[in-house]
């Protein structure tokens, strides 16, 4: 038999997991995580030193050091912009996080300030549509169902494929149990799974051919209508100015007395994570403000306007 003939799969046995192919996507080379995005960066640039928010995953500046790259670090104000901008020397690179999925207007602003000295933690913010040649990085189990997925521009991509996969099977208990019913094992395991990502790895192949099966622009219609929903009668009361419908990872719905609603709301089975606890000594009020009193509503394509309805009649109610 001529090796060209030769099916490489097994043939007949258990089946696959079924995942109804409504559409195909071709996927660019991905990377298992956002830190395994960021540190790809990285290794792929000439950087001494990264201007980083005190704001942020303390994953991040862990990679930073990890690499060798001196961080310097700025704050934020209340409508999450750096309260000052520095000016790049060489090697030197200016990083800010779309937080939540509602900053697209300020990281255009900075595509034309600084270019090709940007980089851009896209990890909250999946669906902004950044150009090619910018440097970013990004995370599809924020968005998606699945164990793991990062897409990363603005450097090369082309020896992805040579490293070793995410194992996706031995890291998806907490999807399956959630589907399955099982929330407290879920979330159980779910609260292990960000340890899972210590190496550089390619993405699984579970999320690779779930993700080449994801209608993307029903998810960011969902979440754009959704968002919408909760803005319409949240926006006068929020303290967060300036927000536009958009397929962002949460409403990020900011009140003097969020952190008791926030309590409240938690306690109703409306379960709004905080971000970033206890990450600096020496944040500002403003950060410190934004760690205890923002309230990261859902909106994922899981919900419809129903629940939504939902959501803002118990908020109405705590108010």
């Amino acid at each position: 038999m001529n090796k060209k003939d030769e099916n490489p799969n097994a043939i007949g046995g258990f089946l696959d997991l079924e995942m109804p192919i409504t559409v195909k996507n071709n996927l660019p080379p991905m990377l298992s995580c956002g830190r395994n995005g960021l540190q790809w960066i990285i290794e792929h640039i000439q950087c001494d030193r990264v201007y980083l928010p005190y704001y942020i995953c303390p994953v991040v500046p862990d990679v930073l050091n990890k690499a060798g790259v001196q961080v310097e670090f700025y704050h934020i104000n209340e409508q999450l912009m750096p309260e000052e901008l520095p000016c790049l020397k060489d090697n030197e690179y200016f990083l800010y996080v779309n937080y939540f999925g509602v900053c697209d207007a300020a990281c255009k602003k900075f595509i034309e300030l600084f270019g090709n000295k940007l980089i851009l933690d896209l990890t909250q913010a999946f669906f902004f549509d950044v150009p090619v040649q910018i440097k970013s990085f990004s995370s599809a189990r924020k968005f998606i169902g699945v164990p793991d997925g990062c897409c990363i521009t603005g450097v090369d991509t082309q020896y992805i494929s040579e490293l070793p996969r995410y194992n996706g099977a031995a890291n998806a208990a907490h999807l399956l149990l959630r589907q399955d019913g099982d929330l407290p094992a879920g979330y159980a395991a779910f609260t292990h799974h960000g340890s899972t990502f210590s190496e550089m790895r390619q993405i699984s192949l579970l999320s690779q051919n779930i993700l080449k099966h994801i209608d993307f622009k029903a998810v960011n219609d969902r979440r754009q209508n959704n968002f919408s929903i909760l803005h319409k009668f949240l926006g006068n009361i929020n303290q967060l100015k300036n927000l536009c419908s958009c397929a962002a990872l949460c409403y990020p719905l900011l009140l003097p007395n969020g952190l008791a609603i926030k309590k409240q709301l938690c306690e109703n089975k409306i379960f709004v994570p905080t971000y970033w606890p206890n990450i600096s000594n020496v944040l500002t009020d403003a950060e410190n403000y934004f760690i205890d009193n923002l309230i990261c509503l859902p909106i994922d394509q899981r919900y419809d306007t129903t629940h939504m309805q939902f959501v803002l009649k118990k908020i109405c109610s705590l108010l």
